[in-house]
Formats: structure tokens, C-alpha cells, sequence
């Protein structure tokens, strides 16, 4: 493969009346990529991007078939500003866009295809920080206690009618686990006072099917067994034994072992079935479950470590206020400063008046 990479480009780069176009040097820089560090997700997510960034307009398309050596600077950067604006892309699609044109301008100049990297001197931040608010954004990202209730509740009549996802659900309420995760759980990875996480289930679409991978960032890690997982876990068993579905995996139904869609969509499920004002996600059990886990003293190392992922990320995407309304009131009470500089001074009187009256005493 690669050596008929080098032989396509080395007979674009001769004296031919067709140069290398930004699609042709994207297509070999990505079938490089595909061979070595790519899955089928990603691919399925390349494609989308390209159809989205460089096909779905006239201009874009434009972009996409110029010639490599007519590309300037100063054409990448109004590329990214009309894209940034014009479809008001969130940080996430701007990081997208960015990823697809300095990896294809620094595979042309890599191998000699242009003189010079016309995206070498922009940076990502300049354009990130012009991003516009993800439609997630303020959309509420935390359960409270009194929704949960609800849900907790539906979720018990769930498990008494013996649907599975009820029992994977209770799972994540209680250890912020991913869907995935819950999905890839074994019997075989449950110890006496632990469970591995390790495996999480992970779909192909080009091929149609599920497969057992490694957890995000290949970092399996270990959870305490509590009384609560441990009952949860022999209602699970006896459920599925009474309905003749158990299998090698912690939860299965008649079709086999639960997916990773399954569990994800069964929050959103119930709260359209309750008709509460926001539609939560699985994402929002973990959320709230961390946030809770902190708000009760445990310090961010602890937590996102039984949660999977690094302190930053704790803190700038998981960490969420999870007050309740008379513990925010209070809170509220204390956010004067004109009552606050005024409890101060009356300390600070009666200090001196109590040092005064000591030594009027003495």
C-alpha cells in the first residue's frame, strides 16, 4: 500500500496538466491513516465531516477540488471564518474542520506535494475561541433529586416487568459508568469486592455488528463492589434466569446481550414516558453522579479516577452544581457583601468589647 501511495504521488508531482487537489491529497493522506490507527467509527465520522465541511456547498466543493500548490494562507483562514460563522460550528465542529485541513495540508508538505504548509501558522485557539454555543449548551445537565425519584421509581416497575435496560440503568445510577461499559460488563469480571471494567461494547456500521472493545482512553480500571451493586447485581441474575436469557454478559435480554443504544436510550426513554421538562441522557446519570460523589468531600483525583477519565476533565466537563433549592437559598444569603462586610464588623465590636470589658473587670 504504501508503496503505491508513493508512486501516486511521485506521478502527480511529475510534469502532468493535473496537480494534486486538496480531495486527492485528503483521500491518500486518509487511506495512510485507515491502514494504521482508524476504526470504522471514525471512518463512518471522516466521511460526515467531508460531506458537511466540503460538499454541501459550491464554494466548499470549490475548496475541495483547488489544486494543492494554489493554496495561500490567508484561503484556509477565510475557509474556516465562513465555515465558523456562516454554520455557527460549536468548538467540538470547529476542532473537526481544523483536524481535516492541517492533517491534509501537513501530509502534502510532508511528502513534498507543496513548498509550503499554508495552515502552519494558524492555530486551532483562534479559532476556537470564536465558537459559537453548542445546541446543548444550557440545556440542564444534572438530574435533581426529585426527577430522580420519578424516574428511580419507573425504573422499579421496569425491573418487576423484567425489562433489562432497567436493571443496566440502576447500574450507571450507581457508579457513573459508561453505557458502553455497562454493556461489555461480564459475569467473569465480578470479584468479591470489586468489578473490572474492561471490555465496552462498541458498534461497527460498516460492517453492522457489536464488538467487544477496550474503554475509553485504554484505561480499565476496578470498582467497589457495594451492598447496593451487590443486591442489584442477584436481582439482575435472577431475572434473567426466570426468563432463560442469561449469558456470558451481566445484562441480557431475548435478543442476547443488551447494546450500548439500548442502555443509552433508555433514560431518554422514561423521561418523555414522565413527561419531565428535560430529556436527560445517560450522560446525565454520570454527570450527576460525580457531582453528587464531590459534593459530599470526595476530592477530584478519587473521583475520576472510579469514573475513567483525567482530574481536568472531571472539572471542566462532569463537576455540576447539584444543590437543592433550600441549600442554594442559603447559599444565596451569603452572596452579600454588604451583609457579609457587616457581620464582619459586628464580630470585630464585639471582640473589642468583650477585650474591653475583661480588662475593666481586671
Amino acid at each position: 500500500m504504501k508503496a503505491l501511495e508513493e508512486k501516486i504521488v511521485s506521478w502527480y508531482l511529475a510534469d502532468h496538466d493535473q496537480p494534486m487537489t486538496f480531495e486527492d491529497c485528503y483521500n491518500a493522506w486518509f487511506r495512510e491513516e485507515k491502514e494504521h490507527y482508524v476504526s470504522n467509527q471514525t471512518i463512518v465520522r471522516y466521511k460526515q465531516d467531508i460531506d458537511r465541511f466540503f460538499l454541501s456547498k459550491e464554494k466548499d466543493t470549490v475548496f475541495y477540488h483547488t489544486a494543492m500548490r494554489d493554496f495561500t494562507e490567508s484561503m484556509v483562514h477565510t475557509f474556516i471564518m465562513d465555515h465558523l460563522h456562516e454554520d455557527r460550528l460549536c468548538r467540538e465542529a470547529v476542532k473537526d474542520l481544523f483536524r481535516i485541513l492541517r492533517e491534509t495540508f501537513g501530509y502534502a508538505w510532508r511528502k513534498r506535494i507543496i513548498d509550503e504548509n499554508p495552515c502552519a501558522r494558524l492555530s486551532l485557539s483562534q479559532y476556537t475561541r470564536q465558537s459559537y454555543p453548542s445546541r446543548l449548551t444550557g440545556r440542564k445537565e444534572t438530574i435533581s433529586a426529585e426527577e430522580w425519584q420519578l424516574i428511580s421509581a419507573q425504573m422499579a416497575r421496569d425491573q418487576a416487568a423484567g425489562l433489562m435496560t432497567a436493571f443496566a440503568a440502576e447500574l450507571l445510577s450507581l457508579t457513573g459508568m459508561r453505557p458502553g461499559e455497562a454493556a461489555g460488563l461480564k459475569w467473569e469480571n465480578i470479584d468479591t469486592e470489586d468489578f473490572f471494567i474492561v471490555n465496552t461494547r462498541k458498534y461497527d456500521p460498516l460492517n453492522n455488528m457489536y464488538y467487544d472493545g477496550d474503554v475509553k482512553n485504554k484505561r480499565p480500571r476496578w470498582f467497589p463492589l457495594t451492598e447496593d451493586i451487590k443486591d442489584l447485581l442477584r436481582r439482575t441474575r435472577a431475572a434473567e434466569e426466570e426468563k432463560n436469557t442469561l449469558s456470558e454478559y451481566v445484562f441480557s435480554d431475548e435478543n442476547g446481550a443488551l447494546t450500548t443504544g439500548k442502555i443509552s436510550s433508555y433514560i431518554k426513554n422514561k423521561c418523555r414516558q414522565l413527561g419531565l421538562s428535560h430529556e436527560y441522557c445517560s450522560y446525565s446519570i454520570r454527570k450527576t453522579v460525580n457531582s453528587v460523589t464531590k459534593a459530599c468531600g470526595t476530592t477530584t483525583l478519587v473521583a475520576s479516577s472510579i469514573l475513567g477519565h483525567t482530574p481536568e476533565v472531571n472539572e471542566r466537563y462532569y463537576t455540576k452544581d447539584v444543590a437543592k433549592s433550600d441549600e442554594r437559598a442559603r447559599a444565596a444569603e451569603f452572596m452579600n457583601l454588604g451583609k457579609w462586610a457587616k457581620t464582619k464588623e459586628k464580630s470585630r465590636s464585639t471582640q473589642i468589647n468583650t477585650f474591653l470589658g475583661e480588662n475593666v473587670t481586671a
